[in-house]
């Protein structure tokens, strides 16, 4: 995967999202994946700021989250929901500026990474996610991803205030996302890892 420039040239352009902040959710909706706090989270960045597009790329069915977005306020000139083939995700996450993941923090989810996190920092978008959940804790040490504190309206104010600060800040952010994303998720780099626990195990019992 990598970061497709001509495709977010000719989506933003055909879309009429040049001067738009677009937010990209991408992945599956409903049970972990907090179909209502989505909503309820773009409809705050929105209040604050009108410019923002939500895209949704999922090919399960939307109505749920269709209903949450109209029932926070959001019409439908606001949002874009795609379903798309594998082949096409990339050009549609590099047409976004920010990669956003809302998981329910079950202890079972410390050890699980969700693939649209490679995916969004592949595209060079920077994250806003929820703690609790795989390695995020990395990332945002990193300063390649954004907290959200809780699910409720006063932490997604401040996680978008965090995130355009982070964002003003630093020009080559999506640069250091794409180098993030290529140094510890590229498939060379699991296999050497997974090489070394193995002779680590090997090793422990010989």
């Amino acid at each position: 995967w990598q970061r497709d420039e001509q495709a977010r040239a000719d989506i933003r352009t055909e879309h009429g999202w040049n001067n738009k902040i677009v937010v990209v959710y991408s992945g599956s909706l409903g049970g972990w994946y907090r179909t209502n706090d989505l909503a309820r989270l773009f409809a705050t960045w929105h209040e604050l700021d009108a410019n923002t597009h939500f895209l949704v790329l999922s090919n399960q069915e939307p109505a749920k989250l269709i209903e949450a977005l109209h029932q926070h306020g959001i019409d439908s000139s606001s949002y874009t929901i795609k379903q798309l083939k594998p082949s096409e995700i990339t050009s549609w996450l590099s047409a976004a500026d920010v990669g956003l993941s809302l998981i329910t923090p079950f202890y079972s989810k410390l050890a699980s990474s969700p693939t649209k996190y490679a995916e969004y920092l592949t595209c060079g978008l920077p994250i806003v996610a929820n703690d609790g959940i795989g390695d995020t804790a990395m990332l945002f040490d990193q300063g390649i991803a954004v907290r959200v504190a809780d699910f409720t309206p006063e932490a997604y104010v401040q996680a978008w205030k965090e995130l355009n600060q982070l964002r003003d800040a630093e020009p080559e952010l999506t640069n250091r996302c794409r180098n993030f994303a290529i140094e510890h998720y590229d498939i060379r780099f699991a296999l050497t890892t997974y090489q070394q626990i193995y002779a680590n195990l090997a090793g422990k019992h010989q």
